[in-house]
């Protein structure tokens, strides 16, 4: 049976740890992945302080969202944006973490409703060389998709996500968020004061907050049997 609350503290010590020995002594907001589990479970995680959930498919999105109506969420959307599933995303979302393409921008700024509090918006860089990993590459075309999103009424820019290589190595790791924090602090030199910075996944959250990250995104480690 699946010990909930040791894993949630567990966690939640081991960023306070991570925090702790980082030298940018930066606050991290922690971002349960929930898209393998199911509504009760979140329920729990919720009821034991946990409020920001992230899925990463519209319409199991969409079906959380209605069944859990009645708890205190902050749900973020993190996978790959289908043009025709947006408006399900723009309606029920706090936070968008995937932004990669000016066509998306535009159409979430369409489908936000105005009684809505704007949109949190990360763009999505891509830091390895894994052919399934979205993301766009470089400093110009960041600062093309944040000089946009900036002209959006419904729309916030607040920072930039990346995933890391699927490896156990850490030096790659640290290489991968390395570079991804060095482009975040030169676009924010040019005066784009973004506060968020999302990067760091189960197995490597602690070398994330070490480089620097705001926001890591914690799947498997929630809801596994056991975790030291």
């Amino acid at each position: 049976m699946i010990n909930y609350d040791n894993n949630f503290q567990t966690i939640i010590k081991n960023i306070n740890i991570a925090k702790s020995e980082s030298i940018y002594h930066q606050e991290v907001k922690c971002v349960a992945v929930s898209k393998l589990v199911t509504h009760n479970e979140i329920r729990i995680l919720n009821k034991l302080g946990q409020k920001a959930f992230a899925e990463s498919d519209a319409i199991d999105f969409q079906k959380k969202v209605i069944e859990l109506h009645d708890l205190n969420i902050e749900w973020h959307f993190i996978g790959p944006i289908q043009s025709n599933k947006i408006q399900y995303i723009a309606t029920n979302a706090d936070w968008v973490q995937s932004i990669e393409k000016i066509k998306h921008i535009i159409r979430f700024n369409a489908l936000r409703s105005a009684n809505l509090p704007k949109l949190n918006i990360l763009i999505e860089v891509k830091i390895n060389n894994e052919k399934n990993k979205h993301g766009v590459i470089n400093e110009e075309e960041i600062i093309k998709l944040a000089d946009i999103i900036k002209t959006q009424d419904k729309l916030l820019l607040r920072g930039l996500m990346g995933i890391a290589s699927n490896t156990s190595d850490e030096k790659i790791l640290t290489n991968e968020f390395n570079h991804l924090k060095n482009i975040f602090d030169n676009i924010n030199k040019l005066g784009y004061n973004m506060d968020t910075l999302s990067m760091g996944m189960s197995n490597d959250y602690k070398i994330a907050i070490a480089c620097g990250t705001t926001m890591i995104r914690i799947g498997r480690n929630f809801w596994k049997n056991q975790l030291n």
